[in-house]
């Protein structure tokens, strides 16, 4: 891929994570077709698809549901609806993930919860 290439496509990501950024939910939504054709691409392709996702990774914009094929079928139809939205704003999706990325000790097990080990007994 030519520089120029990448830095159009480098751009093109730039401005949706802006309109992500400034719109009132903190996402945005879109047809996959839609978001392919913004990237210059009349036609889905694993290439394509996989570049899209790198590109609004590397700018902290997340595509849900993935536009990624994942076997031999495409999980999503082109007219099928995607949400981008910042990583910034995003949303954990689970409480695991949501402790792990807190970074606060507040959520860590003492090293002596399990001292006299009953909990080890019960299961």
């Amino acid at each position: 891929m030519s520089k120029r290439v990448a830095d159009d496509i480098l751009q093109v990501a730039r401005t949706l994570r802006a309109q992500v950024d400034h719109s009132r939910a903190a996402s945005k939504g879109l047809k996959v077709s839609t978001l392919l054709r913004k990237f210059g691409y009349q036609r889905r392709s694993d290439s394509n698809t996989a570049e899209i996702t790198a590109t609004l990774d590397e700018v902290g914009v997340s595509i849900v549901p993935s536009i990624l094929r994942f076997g031999d079928e495409w999980g999503l139809s082109t007219e099928d609806w995607v949400y981008l939205s910042s990583d910034e704003g995003r949303v954990p999706e689970s409480r695991e993930e949501e402790v792990a990325g807190s970074g606060s000790s507040d959520h860590e097990l003492p090293p002596e919860w399990n001292a006299d080990g009953w909990f080890d007994r019960v299961v």
